[in-house]
């Protein structure tokens, strides 16, 4: 590699490394170390210190070096090659991951990007930024598990990282599947209703993050959103919403529980599944309206 390559790389490298850590991005240098039969080798390090890197950096800081240092390798002289990522956020906190989340939602947009990862976290913010930037969606394909046999291919994400309206949909969808099956067959019947009520308490679980926080916490998220837009929620959150939501999901926890056969309980029918979905994507639209008049009014 001529020193006129080196200093591409090296260019590229802190132009991506840049973009995750400004102040990092000043301290370190890519330079060629030995050469070995006509061929070059480069090492990344303190443009002004002799420290080793890993002595001083954090594992964080490392990984965040390496990435821009592979990113440069794949984006040198405009090529537009196709890239995979292995899990690219491990050990790294919530700001790189988003930044990286960034990073490859543009990279896709002259390019193929492929992302290998079993972190929902990550997966919902790489869909949500790329809505965001393009208007559109991601594609995405699973590997699950059904009935005991494993790496069947999907392209439904895991309920755990859908959105609320994501969440209606796939209890909408288990209830025209439910009404697909035949009046005899009973057993798949109860275990699409089964299902059903199950997801609409993690539907329940999920508006108190989305809804009634608005997103002030969420649980595949280490940061609090103190903003006013955010905690405003708390603001024009009444009695009523509280009961709403507590008796519902007092209604779709009794699934969890084993009374025993003296205290058998009435299990939601799939006409009150309906109902009840209808009624909550009724007060969530309608909390969200509450909401906007007050930041308007306090805007104003």
């Amino acid at each position: 590699m001529t020193d006129e390559a080196i200093n591409l790389q090296h260019d590229e490298f802190i132009a991506h490394l840049n973009c995750f850590n400004s102040e990092l991005s000043n301290k370190v240098k890519i330079s060629k170390s030995r050469t070995t039969i006509g061929q070059a080798f480069m090492k990344c390090k303190f443009s002004e210190v002799s420290d080793d890197m890993g002595t001083i950096l954090s594992e964080g800081e490392q990984r965040i070096v390496s990435l821009s240092n592979f990113l440069a390798e794949c984006t040198i002289d405009n090529k537009l090659n196709s890239i995979i990522f292995d899990d690219p956020v491990t050990s790294l906190d919530t700001d790189y991951r988003e930044l990286i989340a960034v990073k490859l939602v543009n990279l896709a947009q002259t390019r193929q990007i492929i992302v290998l990862t079993h972190d929902l976290s990550f997966m919902r913010l790489l869909m949500d930024i790329h809505k965001t930037e393009t208007s559109n969606d991601c594609e995405i394909i699973g590997i699950d598990k059904y009935n005991g046999v494993t790496g069947i291919v999907t392209d439904e994400i895991p309920y755990l990282a859908k959105n609320l309206q994501e969440r209606i949909n796939s209890i909408q969808r288990i209830l025209r599947e439910h009404d697909s099956l035949s009046i005899t067959n009973a057993h798949e019947r109860e275990v699409k209703l089964d299902s059903a009520r199950k997801r609409f308490r993690m539907l329940l679980e999920r508006s108190v993050e989305e809804v009634l926080s608005n997103r002030t916490y969420e649980r595949f998220s280490k940061n609090i959103n103190l903003k006013r837009s955010h905690l405003s929620s708390y603001v024009v959150t009444e009695e009523t919403d509280i009961n709403f939501i507590l008796d519902l999901f007092g209604k779709y926890s009794i699934t969890e529980h084993d009374g025993g056969i003296s205290t058998i309980p009435r299990l939601p029918s799939k006409t009150d599944i309906e109902d009840d979905i209808r009624e909550f994507s009724l007060w969530k639209n309608s909390f969200k309206t509450k909401l906007k008049a007050f930041r308007d009014t306090s805007v104003g």
